[in-house]
């Protein structure tokens, strides 16, 4: 299975399973409305968290006690 039909099957079951949370449903085919632009803002955004993180780690790892000193 490709790494694209793989992150396709996830966000269609992502999807689906957030709008059922939701309650959202279009009435017609029953499938829910597209989640893809929420999903991916979120996964963003707990990136973008591990990454500061990361960044934060790396730097006090390499002994630097700038993030840990009080502000003057």
């Amino acid at each position: 299975m490709g790494l694209f039909s793989f992150l396709g099957s996830v966000s269609k079951e992502l999807n689906d399973d957030m709008a059922r949370q939701k309650g959202y449903n279009d009435g017609y085919s029953g499938r829910a409305p597209n989640m893809l632009p929420i999903f991916l803002e979120r996964l963003k955004t707990i990136y973008m968290e591990s990454y500061k993180l990361g960044q934060q780690r790396a730097a006090i790892d390499k002994g630097s006690t700038v993030l840990l000193s009080p502000p003057q």
